[in-house]
């Protein structure tokens, strides 16, 4: 993201036209435009802050760069202003594991339903991909439900559910549930319920 300065923009002569590009390389520039273009803007008007230009927009490189740097292209020459730039790299997925805390059941009991509200950012096979499972005996012990899609509850967002027989598990009232992700699929937990009975 590259951020104006608040009174005079990128260009101080308001209505002048001007690129932002991204560089890359892996030896320190000499010029504004040595090493690979990662992003050109195309003809932007100056703009003041503190609404800032996404540069990443369009990125798709993989390949990792020890340089990085923005040119501004104005071919009028006029004095040029940035307040901030930000880069970031984005992280690989990973595989998480959630456990929550512990909940004392009145009675105890055999069987447990869960209820998941998920969001794809990869495709998502429920039960190979997302995994869910409940415990009576504080988390000793784990018994897997077996999800199911019941629809989305918002756009791409999905409402789960899960039955687990709990009733195999050793004698205990301390119930927790666990949800792992797996296959370094990305996703996205919005929310999660256990009940039992």
């Amino acid at each position: 993201m590259v951020w104006p300065s608040n009174d005079l923009g990128i260009i101080k002569a308001t209505g002048n036209d001007f690129d932002l590009r991204l560089y890359g390389s892996n030896t320190a520039p000499t010029g504004p435009t040595d090493g690979t273009q990662l992003y050109a803007s195309g003809v932007i008007t100056d703009f003041v802050g503190p609404t800032p230009h996404d540069i990443t927009s369009g990125i798709t490189t993989t390949t990792a760069y020890r340089y990085h740097w923005v040119a501004i292209i104005d071919t009028e020459s006029h004095d040029q202003y940035i307040e901030e730039i930000e880069l970031w790299e984005t992280p690989a997925t990973v595989n998480m594991t959630l456990v929550s805390n512990a909940e004392t059941a009145e009675a105890q009991p055999d069987d447990a339903h869960i209820i998941l509200f998920e969001e794809d950012v990869d495709a998502v096979t429920l039960n190979t991909d997302l995994k869910a499972y409940a415990s009576r005996d504080g988390g000793t012990t784990w018994t897997q439900a077996t999800l199911a899609d019941q629809g989305d509850y918002e756009t791409g967002k999905r409402i789960l559910t899960g039955d687990a027989d709990i009733s195999g598990q050793p004698s205990g009232t301390s119930m927790k549930w666990k949800v792992e992700t797996l296959n370094t699929k990305e996703q996205r937990i919005h929310g999660l319920a256990l009940q039992w009975s």
